[in-house]
């Protein structure tokens, strides 16, 4: 989980798996490399095929983080 900004060649050497980035800027599409790494915003009322429990986990990731260091940007995200 990335609630911050993102540097260039994002996803370089990555070899499977998810992240979750929270895109306040909307410049994370313009970061990616290489170009075969999937972009997708997650939607709440379609849950991922490959991966039904994303919000799930997503959700306890950042109840987590809120728990341990009291972040406002992710307590926003989860009142969303």
């Amino acid at each position: 989980v990335v609630l911050g900004d993102v540097g260039d060649n994002l996803a370089a050497g990555m070899s499977g798996g998810v992240t979750w980035i929270w895109d306040a800027t909307g410049n994370v599409r313009k970061r990616v490399v290489p170009p075969e790494i999937d972009v997708s915003a997650l939607d709440p009322r379609a849950p991922h095929p490959t991966y039904p429990q994303e919000l799930q986990d997503l959700h306890t990731m950042l109840k987590s983080h809120v728990d341990f260091t009291g972040s406002a940007v992710a307590e926003s995200i989860l009142k969303r």
